[in-house]
């Protein structure tokens, strides 16, 4: 399965794009443009995220670099009241829900759907329904990227 986040707009902080599968549109992106990631190609993996406490989309440039990635793992201690916006004390690319990117200089890729100029609505379902696209892909044996792209 092939992703594409397609960067539209980059203004100040805020880096808006959207995320495309088999060409349609599948939600909007906030990332905060200070801590983007390169465009290129990326891989994606499900893991689960010791402060979150359950598994998250993660990105690595290879299948080899998740080992590196994971390696900060236990450095993300559980927070006893984790939210959608809660920042990770590392950087730790990966695509979770969330409306807002100010202070978020972690790597993340937020997803919902665009309300206005960096904010997004229906984090939480937008979040589980690409997790579940992704998910049902990874147990049938296919490969996931993620191809970025600046305007």
């Amino acid at each position: 399965m092939n992703i594409t986040l397609q960067r539209i707009s980059m203004k100040g902080e805020i880096t808006e794009g959207r995320i495309r599968i088999d060409g349609f549109a599948i939600c909007d992106t906030l990332e905060n443009t200070y801590s983007c990631l390169v465009p290129g190609e990326y891989h994606v993996h499900l893991h689960k995220c010791s402060q979150y406490g359950r598994k998250m989309i993660l990105l690595s440039p290879t299948t080899n670099d998740l080992e590196s990635i994971i390696d900060n793992c236990p450095e993300c201690l559980r927070k006893r009241l984790v939210n959608i916006n809660t920042v990770m004390p590392r950087f730790c690319p990966m695509i979770k829900p969330g409306n807002g990117i100010h202070k978020r200089h972690d790597g993340s890729i937020l997803v919902g759907h665009r309300q206005c100029q960096g904010l997004l609505i229906h984090p939480r379902e937008v979040f589980a329904s690409l997790y579940a696209r992704i998910r049902m892909n990874i147990q049938r044996g296919n490969e996931v990227t993620l191809q970025i792209t600046n305007p």
